[in-house]
């Protein structure tokens, strides 16, 4: 079983799902400086079915 996070802040949302064990996905966002560590980024939601099927 795959338990992911994914959502707007880097700090707040994908840092903090990786600290208790759950896999943090990036939507990427212009907004947000994309270095910081992540277990994939994504540009679309669907891209998510790809990575929970392997």
């Amino acid at each position: 079983m795959v338990t992911a996070n994914f959502n707007l802040n880097p700090d707040n949302d994908v840092t903090a799902s990786r600290r208790i064990g759950m896999k943090g996905i990036w939507k990427r966002d212009p907004y947000y400086d994309p270095d910081f560590a992540k277990d994939r980024e994504i540009t679309d939601l669907l891209e998510i079915i790809d990575y929970l099927q392997n």
